[in-house]
């Protein structure tokens, strides 16, 4: 027994040192052209509004685009129906439109010096329950969480109304600003609350509105919005249905309220194919629509149609990787709630990356922690000599302490020897801002052939935060200088020849 317990300090003693030097390597190589998405777009500028009628919340962020829900009416005031904001009414002997909300509503936006991104054509004004005669079946609206859900009973009266309100947007605000808009026909589909038909219904419904949309503004932007893939199959059914009955979409939205503390809804890897993969990675989806997320929150708590945002140094490192998936996946567009300052600094980092060129990489090594999710984003400006480099660390449990020794490793068309300066960004905490390092230097070292070398930066990076790099190399030196001696520093593998700074 005394023999078997000194072997297991032993052991325990030799595989502490090597747990401790456990580094995860991310590489990427710059000068592979089947690595590269160009011109990437920023993300994070498309803001909800619900009704904007007394005045909105203004996005903090310049050159935002809002998206208009439930502009038409169909709301709901607590458990009975608010008619005060409806475009479509019975005054008792016939239907008629007024368009005073709606236009209140885009003037409100377009005052404030924002555009308007979406209209969404959703909850159906609440006279549209009414037959043609004006009766109300069972003398009383049917009402649901979100206002008016049911199908219209007369979709020739519907198609009507909508012409009409084509007519007013272009009338009113002119046909090349209407083309700049999209036109979301419903809102998160696939939820009974917001559409009470069947799904053979909603497809209808769909494909008359597209055409009187069309008709009346050729060229119109038009698509739809579902649950995510995993919570119904609304999303994946309407792609099949528009394949088969040759019906046009130029994008489809999709709903993604992840808890913070839940691996099943944050571990990326798995929720891209469980719940946008299956919309738009199947065979009939058309090659030149976009998948876009209308409807986005990282949630602490979520019941009934409200929510609570988690804190910010989850909502920034997990952003990190929704932004790679959107990089990878070519999706747009994450449309957000709130003023949108609950992810800066961070966005205001991404934004500068804006236009440049994205490169795909890869992760090996081992991890400290197995529950952590990293992810890594690597770009280059295509009109200069420099890179970016975001890397995160997240985790589902909220008292993960667990951090994480990584490599960040870039191939670039340079001969070994080329010098380099950079500096890089660590996201703090405590004061919910960046900490820049100064400037430093280094010499890349040999790449897979003569003509590439990289450039390899270490760091240790906690849970729940991230870190960025600001790489410009310098014209290449005339000389053969050979792959950079390597020593044990910390229990990280570092290359003397980069004269990292310490890191914190």
């Amino acid at each position: 027994m005394k023999k078997n317990y000194i072997l297991n300090i032993f052991l325990l003693v030799i595989l502490l040192p090597l747990c401790a030097q456990n580094t995860v390597t991310m590489r990427s190589d710059f000068t592979v052209v089947a690595n590269q998405k160009p011109n990437i777009k920023h993300h994070l500028d498309v803001f909800n509004r619900i009704n904007p009628l007394n005045g909105f919340a203004q996005p903090l962020t310049d050159n935002a685009g809002l998206c208009v829900v439930r502009p038409l009416g169909g709301i709901s005031n607590g458990q009975s129906v608010d008619l005060s904001r409806d475009t479509y009414r019975w005054n008792g002997q016939e239907f008629e439109t007024d368009f005073t909300t709606l236009k209140t509503q885009i003037d409100r936006i377009y005052n404030a010096g924002f555009d308007v991104h979406q209209i969404v054509l959703d909850n159906p004004s609440w006279d549209f329950q009414r037959q043609a005669n004006g009766n109300l079946p069972g003398g009383t609206y049917e009402v649901s969480l979100y206002g008016n859900a049911e199908p219209p009973l007369n979709y020739d009266a519907w198609i009507s109304y909508l012409r009409e309100v084509m007519e007013f947007l272009i009338a009113t605000y002119g046909e090349q600003e209407m083309l700049k808009v999209q036109f979301g026909i419903g809102r998160e589909i696939g939820t009974g609350s917001h559409w009470s038909g069947t799904q053979n219904q909603f497809y209808e419904f769909y494909e008359r509105s597209l055409n009187v949309v069309r008709d009346v503004l050729p060229g119109a932007t038009v698509g739809s919005h579902f649950l995510w893939g995993s919570a119904s199959d609304w999303g994946p059914n309407f792609v099949r249905w528009c394949a088969v009955n040759n019906v046009d979409y130029d994008f489809i939205g999709v709903s993604y309220y992840p808890q913070y503390d839940r691996a099943q809804r944050t571990n990326l890897s798995q929720v891209y194919p469980n719940d946008f993969g299956v919309i738009k990675d199947i065979p009939e989806w058309k090659d030149d629509a976009v998948l876009q997320i209308h409807e986005y929150a990282l949630t602490q708590s979520f019941g009934g149609n409200a929510f609570e945002i988690a804190p910010r140094e989850y909502q920034t490192s997990f952003l990190i990787g929704v932004m790679k998936m959107f990089y990878e996946n070519d999706m747009e567009d994450l449309n957000l709630w709130g003023r949108g300052d609950q992810y800066f600094p961070l966005s205001q980092e991404l934004l500068k990356i804006k236009g440049h060129t994205y490169h795909t990489n890869s992760q090996n090594g081992v991890q400290t922690s197995n529950s952590n999710y990293l992810s890594t984003i690597f770009t280059s400006d295509p009109e200069t000599n420099n890179y970016t480099i975001f890397a995160s660390n997240y985790n589902a449990n909220p008292n993960s302490n667990s951090s994480e020794n990584i490599r960040l490793r870039s191939i670039v068309q340079a001969p070994a020897g080329t010098p380099y300066t950079y500096r890089y960004a660590t996201y703090d905490i405590a004061s919910e801002s960046l900490i820049w390092s100064d400037f430093a230097s280094g010499t890349t070292t040999n790449g897979d052939t003569p003509n590439k070398s990289a450039i390899t930066l270490t760091n240790n990076l906690p849970v729940f935060t991230f870190v960025k790099y600001e790489i410009e190399l310098q014209a290449a030196q005339n000389n053969d200088t050979c792959e950079a001696d390597y020593e044990e520093q910390n229990g990280l593998v570092v290359i003397e020849a980069e004269n990292r700074p310490a890191v914190g």
